[in-house]
């Protein structure tokens, strides 16, 4: 009770020396405003990361197979109705991939990433097909001409469901009786649907048609890109594809490789992990600089006190019940810091469009007033959220209980490491040295 009597005293500003009393508020400030950053920034950083990682795994599949060294898979009828029966595998699908060109009615010459799926699929996924979000039309693939293309290809290229556009096949080439040299096999589709993923690489590049038509226009009737499951725990992708492995290998189809969807996008999710970690360490030298405002406060509480300290401890206080006090004190101010900040910080950012909002409307409305009274144009309204850059309207926000936890509890360490020194210089005081201090 001593030490937290003590501590309550030195911390109330009121009564204090102006800069002392400045320098305790500014302390509180800088913890609460440091915590309201980094609760702020992750949460908004973890929600981008959040959807980039949900977009791409529910528009894939959990576990990929293909055949050795992850090159096609011959006769995949067969190995396909065997992978249906085994346990745990709750969709099998053959598909199709292939990167080829396009060319629209006006001519135009796009490099595009093909997808070939079965209707089944399509009809039975439900999460693929409402993650692959149909903008107009259809998801109907039964005509073997119809293929689905994205948004972001549309509007690039002014295509509209309903239009007639030509793939281009290297593999399924013919020779040309007229010039007597091979030239790309053509077939003409007919829009069905348009797409929006919300994913700019898929939006822009991606096409889907019906999958034996895929096998047929590349010349490869018995033979595909791979088998795509799907598995009833995601998180357990990684040992269902070994548990499927062993099971194939069992039946004597040995040269089939198994990827779980964290391997198979490997590369973009080391790069999110690593953008991350860099992000967090930045935010860490964000709440050591404020914690270091704790120090630097408390060091000058113990050279204003140093009479009353002296004083204390002529009268039987002991460096452990001294030392406590200023622990007490980085404590106090950690955990009031931490409250308010992480209160603020989810507030700010569950509402940080609406904010951004508000200071775009405050920036145009300045402009226009600026711009009326020099005579100028009316200005441009400058959007900072562009939807169809970022495809959504609003930030996304992704901070669980666990990481404001984490966050708190890292503060209030911080906070206490950084007032060992202070604490340190306060139990060092010499009783009769310090009294005689003015």
């Amino acid at each position: 009770m001593f030490a937290l009597f003590l501590g309550l005293r030195y911390t109330n500003p009121i009564g204090k020396a102006p800069l002392l009393a400045l320098v305790i508020i500014l302390a509180l400030l800088l913890v609460v405003g440091s915590v309201t950053t980094v609760v702020t920034v992750m949460g908004i950083f973890s929600g981008f990361q959040h959807i980039i990682k949900t977009k791409i795994i529910n528009t894939g599949f959990h576990i990929y197979v293909h055949g050795s060294f992850g090159g096609t898979i011959y006769n995949f009828r067969e190995k396909l109705a065997i992978l249906k029966q085994i346990k745990g595998v709750s969709l099998a699908t053959p598909f199709f991939t292939e990167y080829t060109l396009l060319r629209t009615p006006r001519r135009k010459i796009i490099s595009t990433e093909l997808f070939g799926l079965q209707q089944d699929y399509l009809t039975n996924d439900m999460l693929f097909l409402s993650n692959l979000n149909i903008q107009s039309g259809t998801a109907d693939l039964s005509d073997p001409h119809a293929i689905l293309i994205g948004n972001e290809m549309a509007e690039n290229h002014l295509l509209a469901v309903g239009d007639t556009i030509d793939l281009l096949s290297f593999t399924g080439q013919k020779i040309d009786p007229l010039i007597g040299f091979s030239v790309p096999a053509t077939r003409r589709f007919t829009i069905k649907g348009i797409f929006k993923i919300g994913y700019y690489e898929y939006d822009s590049k991606m096409v889907i048609i019906p999958f034996e038509t895929a096998l047929s226009f590349f010349g490869k009737p018995n033979r595909t890109t791979g088998i795509g499951i799907k598995i009833p725990h995601l998180m357990q992708a990684e040992e269902t594809s070994r548990y499927l492995k062993q099971q194939m290998r069992d039946k004597g189809y040995e040269l089939l490789t198994f990827r779980s969807w964290e391997k198979s996008n490997r590369a973009l999710f080391e790069s999110l992990k690593n953008e991350k970690v860099m992000m967090s360490f930045i935010m860490v030298m964000v709440m050591m600089l404020a914690c270091s405002s704790i120090m630097v406060c408390l060091i000058m509480i113990v050279q204003e006190k140093r009479r009353d300290i002296g004083v204390l401890k002529a009268l039987g206080a002991s460096n452990v019940q001294i030392a406590a006090a200023f622990l007490l004190l980085a404590l106090l101010f950690s955990v009031t810091g931490v409250l308010i900040g992480e209160s603020l910080g989810m507030f700010i950012a569950n509402h940080v469009t609406d904010i951004i909002n508000l200071i775009e409307k405050g920036a145009y409305q300045t402009r226009v007033i600026v711009h009326h009274v020099l005579g100028l144009e009316k200005p441009h309204y400058v959007e900072i959220l562009l939807e169809d850059i970022y495809y959504f309207d609003k930030f996304p926000v992704n901070m669980p209980f666990k990481k404001l936890l984490t966050i708190g509890i890292g503060t209030v360490i911080l906070s206490v490491l950084f007032a060992i020194f202070p604490t340190l210089l306060a139990t060092s005081l010499q009783p009769v040295k310090a009294m005689r201090h003015e």
